[in-house]
């Protein structure tokens, strides 16, 4: 483990607080020491140091942003390792809170927490130094140790997880928290809502015990803002003059460390750690650029493109298909466009709410989902492209001519798809609604004897496989698969589409592109949408 160390004090305007108050003179200090000198006579220029190489320079701006950035709300400093992982977080005057280590794939192998109020080996009062080592099932922490102001080692916890990650499902706490003696095994259930995040603990009791039964019941429960700032309440048997009462604890009673969308909480320092990177509720905002670059926007510190309320990011990294699953069985489908108009900003596409055991409902959202990600997954290098073309632009990077002007030509392009993608949005969400349309009349005109979950399964197979696309100006889109045609028309015309089988199907199609002036569809879209 690494060994506490002190850490200076920042510099500023010397008026005992680190806050947005010392940005202009760290600047000052920086760019023009001899003014700060003049300006601040009894600062130290010493302490601007950050970096501890011995000058006072540009290196530390950016470990300035991050002390301010964060004791805005309280005073503390954050160090990173060369791979920008947060690897210690101290009180300003040096006192430490928390150190991670990190083994080659970036998974959090070992911490100490200073400060414990509670010592987890004994139950006895803190503070106490508590580490832990953290022992991993691919990304899923299985199992953890303790060793307490330097004692022993000894099993503090396992856990059982689901298949979506992360998704705790129980819990076996060996510690001495909660109401079991250490060593003792203490089983505790996870309640999770939408977004996956822990909102109550169940010890489950035990059915064996004599003389009676013990229960199953509800120990802790969790509540987060938007942006998962944590509030635990714990059942404390004791309060309310023997009755019984919630209790809010800064931590959890019981020694879990998983709470807001499943992530592990160090309560210590209220901060989340994902598998990429640290992330503070307080702000509401990730702790270090997103690794991936632009892959969800401009903005590489905005967690689930501002829409923490319906969206996650369980990695650390991107919006991916997010899935939730719902009270009553279903489950819902978020996609977020991870390509183009991604590289400006994070752009909801829309969702879809199946029930996982209907075949049917599965099917179709597979399709709307896997063609979207398909079409904006080749649209990304597209991105990536002009992103280098408008740098080279706007910065002045010498040259060829071939780089630069091309770079306003394709901003255009961006533009134009990026007002297509919005309409294939909005496909996105009409696709089942027009379907339904299609099988109605279909199944009344052209396949009477059919049922109507058969004929909606011919229509979606049809447009799902399609081999050819055919459009009209007035809207109407012609799909066709084998001997089947699938016509979906706007929702103002006389009836919303058919599906029938053509005695000739290329004397129809010669039809509907001489005659009937539909054209061909192109090589980038997606069936079904625009």
């Amino acid at each position: 483990m690494m060994n506490a160390r002190t850490i200076p004090r920042v510099k500023g305007n010397c008026d005992g607080a680190v806050n947005s108050d010392d940005r202009g003179p760290f600047k000052m200090a920086v760019n023009n020491p001899n003014g700060y000198a003049l300006t601040y006579p009894d600062c130290m220029l010493e302490l601007g140091d950050l970096n501890a190489d011995g000058l006072v320079n540009t290196v530390d701006l950016d470990l300035f942003a991050n002390v301010v950035s964060s004791t805005l709300l309280v005073a503390r400093r954050y160090e990173y390792d060369e791979e920008n992982r947060l690897t210690a977080v101290a009180e300003i005057d040096g006192n430490p809170l928390l150190e991670i280590e990190y083994d080659a794939l970036g998974r959090r192998i070992a911490s100490t927490d200073y400060g414990v109020a509670v010592d987890p080996c004994t139950g006895d009062a803190g503070p106490v130094t508590v580490q832990t080592r953290h022992i991993y099932a691919g990304l899923n922490t299985v199992a953890e140790y303790i060793s307490c102001d330097g004692g022993d080692w000894g099993l503090a916890r396992e856990v059982l997880w689901g298949s979506r990650f992360p998704e705790p499902l129980a819990l076996f706490d060996f510690t001495a928290a909660g109401d079991e003696q250490a060593g003792t095994e203490e089983v505790l259930h996870y309640v999770h809502d939408a977004l996956g995040s822990v909102v109550g603990l169940v010890d489950a009791g035990d059915p064996d015990a004599t003389p009676e039964p013990i229960p199953a019941k509800l120990v802790e429960r969790y509540d987060y803002d938007p942006y998962g700032k944590t509030y635990i309440e714990s059942w404390d048997a004791s309060a309310g003059g023997g009755s019984g009462a919630w209790v809010r604890t800064t931590a959890s009673a019981y020694g879990n460390p998983f709470a807001w969308t499943g992530q592990r909480y160090d309560a210590g320092v209220g901060m989340y750690h994902f598998p990429f990177r640290s992330f503070s509720p307080e702000l509401g905002r990730w702790m270090q650029r997103d690794p991936l670059g632009y892959v969800d926007g401009v903005n590489f510190y905005e967690y689930a493109g501002s829409a923490a309320e319906s969206a996650v990011d369980a990695l650390g990294l991107y919006l991916d298909k997010d899935v939730i699953h719902n009270p009553d069985g279903t489950v819902t489908w978020h996609v977020y466009d991870r390509g183009l108009t991604g590289w400006f900003m994070n752009h909801y596409l829309g969702s879809i709410t199946f029930n996982p055991d209907d075949a049917h409902q599965a099917w179709e959202a597979e399709y709307v989902f896997s063609r979207g990600y398909e079409f904006f997954g080749a649209a990304r290098d597209f991105a990536k492209t002009l992103e280098i073309s408008i740098l080279v632009a706007v910065v002045g990077i010498p040259g060829p001519e071939d780089l630069i002007f091309p770079a306003f030509k394709l901003f255009g392009e961006v533009l134009r798809i990026s007002a297509k993608e919005a309409a294939n949005a909005q496909r996105l969400r009409e696709l089942p609604e027009a379907a339904a349309r299609v099988a109605e009349h279909a199944r009344a005109k052209h396949y009477p004897g059919h049922t109507a979950d058969s004929v909606m399964r011919k229509i979606l197979d049809t447009i799902r496989g399609a081999k050819h696309i055919f459009r009209h100006p007035d809207g109407t889109i012609v799909f066709v698969k084998g001997g089947r045609v699938v016509i979906i028309r706007p929702g103002d015309k006389v009836h919303g589409g058919t599906m029938f089988e053509p005695d000739d199907l290329e004397q129809y199609l010669k039809k509907l592109i001489e005659e009937e002036g539909f054209k061909p569809g192109v090589c980038d879209d997606m069936p079904g949408i625009m």
